[in-house]
């Protein structure tokens, strides 16, 4: 090859190249980071991985700008294709095709629910690499021009995205005060010379793997936990840690909707166990993830550092950990599984200010350290050791012999077992420093694990204590208890007066569990009680009482354009409460019946503006109703891309936070609709949003445009032009325009709505019909959505259905007759009409009715 042909070969290829370098390495990592900078996962400034992403950026620019220089002309040709097409897919990928599954909480992925996400995921990456294949083949000279556009316009959206995000998302922690404040391991392995309270937290550690443990290896548990007693029968307090730890050491959840900073400096201030040891007569340690307790106790927690900022231990093992997690999100489908990885990996190089060693919960390290350096004593002082092991948490990467495995070689009890073993190792150590019968210590776990056994709230954690000068077998006892008293055992504890519990914490009423869900933004924490067994799942029943709370910040300056869509940065995010699903590229799908988001505005004395634009599902009728608080503002009907602007009044503003409300009644799943595989129940595709102030009365009937659907029960409806077709105002799909007797449905299915308010029970629907040609016809009714009877319609007939009171929904009734043999007369061969005839409507009543649902009295054959 000659010079020039090689300056030529390199100028082609610099531009392809480097945009797919900068995808996967540059904007990747970009973009993750800055769209999760201040999260605790994402600890550390960007500053700590930039030099290693560099250096490996250009290492493999150079590695294939070599290749093309040394490839014949026709790989030459494929290898730039490859990369062009492979570096677009990426983006794709990233943002416009499903990509979620579920947390990286350290839970192994069932791969097998998603074959069908394979197949047509792997089938799009051969499809367009083979056409870009083809393509650079046949026509180079066309390809390559288009390849050179394709790259400055990929450029071109990941720089713009990038900007967008780093300046709508400046990570600011809610609670900045305690941004460099951390645990450490200091004082890790030493006890008290006299007495010590110690702690093990075993992480997800089932009751029910205990009871199975027990019987694999019962001669090795019980003689490594003498004196122990192992109470299979108590209730944890709180799923999942971010919530089970507080409450163990304080007793209390969140239920008083605070943000989870405040919750937390709130519930540890009044702590009986916190108030004791803030007196200074302890010696104390608590080695768990420093989210998880207030950092503002340092009078109580010796072991938390406020030197400085945490960096990195290894900035290329960082590097290589964020470049991991980025390749999950941007790869393909089938090589997802080989980039699996638990979020909290990035906590391995986490290392404190001025050579101090930040804690992490690591099994094999601890029991490294506790090999290597052995406990010994501090002082006289009595102690407080409160430690947070993996346990049984995944992913599985430690066997019973506490050595290091993949995850695919081990689970939850070899890895369970192990961890046992490693306090075993620690109570060994203790006696050997004959410090063993003064000490109180409970093996524990912060919840249990809902896939070990199932069903599972995970209700039912491990639950050991061994007391100070008691000696006595292994023991198991069934007596009732609850972690909501655990706190006040350790405060016990630590005073040298914990009693036998089945004596003083045995209870005989209710028991509560608080379980959390992350929805949104938002955390709600539901309320179960149980009068029965721990381990018994059917004995928890929901209480009916929950708790919410905003996890972001949702300050909003006025007349700020916030984006939904990832390409805008997704601004809007912090502000969701309820019902959005995952992002895309424009915009974030509606999922479910009701939206809800919420902004900081501070006080406001003047009307404000609304403006949003979006995309309605389906391109087809969507009522929207809007509110302010609990104010409705306006509605609307949505059928395709538009946006709406509406007036809130400023006393919707509530302490100088405004929730915004969406109503969508007809919000509709395409799986059941039989339109897709999607299973979201689908209303509208969010754009942007916008709220500023304005100086427009409120006038809320002329913010909408939804026709009037109110229905007074007992009400007969006509579908005739000669009687006043007075049921055409309830339309909403699938009917014509009235004749004069009736009105025919045109397609498969036929829709109406009713405004019917408040129904004391159930109702009676009656209609009067006659069947397109005369024919059979199958004929589905359903009532919100719900199937109530079935029949076959030959002619001219009246029909009477059960409504169930429960299909009525916050006041509608929405009725839908599924036509699935309806045809065009122009099909039939009978006429020039080309409508999709099924029934010609002729009167419909809905009325109370006292009449039991039974549906299979209501399905004719």
């Amino acid at each position: 090859m000659t010079r020039q042909s090689c300056l030529t070969r390199l100028k082609r290829s610099v531009l392809p190249v480097f945009c797919l370098i900068f995808t996967l390495l540059g904007y990747g990592p970009g973009e993750l980071y800055l769209s999760n900078r201040g999260s605790e996962e994402f600890w550390f400034a960007f500053s700590e991985i930039l030099c290693p992403i560099i250096l490996i950026s250009l290492l493999a620019f150079g590695l294939i700008m070599c290749l093309i220089l040394v490839l014949p002309t026709k790989w030459y040709h494929f290898l730039l294709a490859t990369v062009i097409a492979v570096a677009a897919l990426l983006m794709v990928q990233a943002v416009y095709l499903p990509n979620s599954y579920g947390s990286l909480n350290g839970t192994q992925i069932d791969w097998s629910q998603y074959n069908g996400r394979l197949i047509y995921n792997t089938a799009i990456w051969i499809v367009v690499i083979a056409a870009a294949v083809f393509w650079a083949s046949r026509n180079w000279t066309s390809f390559r021009k288009c390849m050179q556009v394709v790259a400055v316009v990929l450029l071109l959206i990941q720089a713009t995205t990038l900007i967008t995000v780093g300046i709508n998302n400046d990570g600011e922690r809610t609670d900045q005060a305690v941004d460099s404040i951390y645990l450490t391991t200091e004082n890790l392995y030493t006890v008290s010379g006299d007495r010590n309270t110690i702690v093990f937290i075993l992480d997800t550690f089932d009751s029910q793997l205990m009871c199975d443990l027990l019987e694999e290896v019962p001669d090795e548990l019980q003689n490594s936990f003498e004196d122990f007693t192992f109470y299979h029968n108590t209730s944890g307090g709180a799923t999942r840690t971010k919530y089970a730890i507080p409450y163990i050491l304080t007793g209390k959840t969140n239920d008083t909707g605070s943000t989870y900073s405040d919750y937390i400096r709130e519930s540890f201030r009044s702590s009986p166990l916190f108030q004791e040891l803030r007196t200074g007569k302890y010696s104390t340690g608590f080695y768990t993830e420093y989210g998880y307790v207030d950092r503002t106790q340092t009078e109580a927690i010796d072991n938390l550092s406020t030197r400085g900022e945490m960096h990195a231990t290894s900035k290329w093992g960082l590097s290589l950990s964020v470049l991991k997690m980025t390749a999950f999100k941007y790869m393909p489908h089938i090589l997802k599984p080989c980039f699996w990885m638990y979020s909290f990996e990035l906590a391995e190089w986490r290392g404190g200010s001025e050579g101090e060693n930040t804690y992490l919960i690591d099994d094999i390290q601890f029991y490294q350290g506790l090999q290597d350096e052995g406990l010994s004593t501090l002082s006289m002082k009595p102690a407080f050791r409160f430690i947070h092991l993996n346990g049984a948490h995944g992913p599985f990467v430690m066997n019973e012999d506490m050595q290091s495995v993949p995850y695919t070689q081990s689970g939850s009890k070899q890895q369970g077992l192990g961890s046992l073993r490693i306090v075993a190792e620690y109570i060994r150590q203790l006696k050997h420093l004959n410090l063993y019968d003064k000490a109180t210590i409970f093996v524990m776990a912060d919840h249990g694990d809902s896939e070990y056994v199932q069903p599972n709230y995970e209700q039912n954690p491990l639950f050991m204590v061994k007391r100070a000068e008691t000696q006595k077998s292994f023991t198991v006892s069934d007596v009732r208890l609850s972690y909501r008293d655990v706190s006040d055992m350790m405060t016990s504890a630590v005073q040298n007066h914990l009693t036998d519990p089945e004596n003083e914490y045995a209870v005989t009423g209710t028991r509560y569990f608080y379980m959390g869900h992350e929805v949104n933004n938002t955390y709600q924490i539901e309320e179960y009680a149980s009068d029965g067994d721990a381990y018994d799942f059917d004995s928890y029943q929901l209480t009916g009482r929950s708790y919410t709370y905003q996890n972001a910040d949702t300050h909003y300056d006025l007349g700020t354009l916030l984006y939904f869509g990832e390409r805008g940065g997704a601004t809007a995010k912090k502000h969701f409460v309820k019902g959005f699903t995952y992002l895309e590229s424009q915009f974030v799908w509606s999922d479910g019946k009701e939206i809800i988001l919420q902004f900081d505005i501070g006080s406001v004395s003047d009307n404000l503006s609304l403006s949003f634009d979006y995309l309605a599902a389906f391109d087809q009728y969507q009522r929207v109703h809007v509110y302010a608080g609990e104010q409705e503002i306006g509605s609307f009907i949505a059928q395709d891309a538009a946006e709406q602007s509406f007036v809130i009044p400023h006393e919707a503003v509530k302490d100088g936070i405004l929730d915004i409300r969406f109503y969508l009644p007809d919000a509709a799943c395409p799986l059941e609709a039989g339109t897709g595989v999607d299973d979201r129940l689908l209303g509208l595709a969010f754009r942007t949003i916008r709220i500023d102030l304005c100086d427009a009365p409120f006038i809320p009937e002329e913010q909408t445009e939804i026709q009037d659907t109110a229905y007074t029960p007992g009400t007969v409806l006509s579908f005739g032009e000669s009687e006043g077709a007075t049921a055409e105002k309830y339309y909403v799909k699938g009917l014509t325009y009235p004749e004069p007797e009736y009105t025919w449905s045109d397609g498969k299915e036929v829709k109406l709505t009713f405004t019917v308010g408040a129904v004391p029970g159930n109702l009676a629907l009656s209609f009067n019909y006659i069947a397109a040609f005369n024919r059979y016809q199958r004929v589905h009714v359903f009532a919100g959505g719900r199937e109530i009877g079935y029949f076959i319609a030959r002619d001219a007939e009246r029909h009477n259905f059960v409504v169930p009171g429960d299909t009525v929904e916050n006041g509608y009734l929405d009725i839908r007759f599924d036509l699935p043999d309806a045809l065009s007369p122009s099909e039939a061969g009978t006429g020039a009409d080309d409508r999709v005839l099924g029934l010609a409507f002729q009167t419909m009543t809905i009325d109370l009715s006292d009449t039991p649902f039974i549906p299979e009295k209501q399905m004719a054959d």
